[in-house]
């Protein structure tokens, strides 16, 4: 169905409970799939609760023309996603001349219900993407809905940092040098957002 990923874990349906967990330097290099995602987690039509975990420099890396990468950390598709009480430092996505990233820590597409509170985020960033258009350039998180024609999807984002250092000088946007890829930004391609009480420190934009 052209979606592969997990460099830690792969879900595909149920339903799944990840509590206190330490994801560190998981990854997913480009695959022979049109989407790779999720450089620690993976799921695909699961209802996935993810409490007091972090997550430290997992990331995606495109090797393949034409691959596009989500969700240097974690990446969902369909299902209701729960993310509570996590870190997420230093993840991040590298696409390629011809491909895309997206999600520098997390890509959730088209999910029923997405609901995340009192999470951290900080040194997440995209690179290296082909594509500049908001569903390819997301620096911390990617909320998508992919498919609008079978319902609205709904995030709730309450109580969350997001913050971010610089990210070097010396990773560069592959389409144009002049530019500094994206970080620790937010990008909702269709679908609702309600944002409450979260703080956003020092992103890049670079739609």
């Amino acid at each position: 169905d052209g979606f592969a990923g997990g460099g830690a874990v792969a879900v595909d349906s149920g339903d799944v409970n990840i509590v206190r967990c330490e994801f560190s330097s998981n990854y997913i290099t480009g695959q022979n799939k049109n989407n790779s995602s999720g450089g620690a987690v993976f799921a695909k039509n699961a209802n996935m609760m993810i409490v007091d975990c972090n997550f430290d420099v997992n990331y995606m890396d495109v090797n393949r023309a034409f691959n596009y990468n989500f969700g240097g950390a974690i990446a969902t598709y369909f299902g209701n996603v729960s993310i509570r009480r996590c870190s997420f430092t230093g993840n991040y996505g590298r696409g390629s001349s011809s491909a895309a990233s997206s999600g520098g820590a997390l890509a959730i597409r088209n999910a029923i219900k997405f609901y995340m509170s009192d999470c951290y985020f900080s040194k997440c960033y995209v690179a290296q993407t082909a594509d500049g258009t908001a569903a390819y350039s997301a620096g911390t998180a990617l909320l998508d809905d992919l498919r609008s024609s079978d319902g609205v999807m709904t995030s709730v984002v309450e109580r969350c940092v997001f913050d971010s250092m610089s990210v070097p000088n010396t990773i560069r946007n592959a389409s144009d040098t002049g530019n500094l890829p994206a970080q620790s930004d937010i990008a909702v391609f269709g679908g609702r957002l309600f944002m409450t009480n979260c703080v956003i420190s020092s992103t890049r934009g670079n739609h």
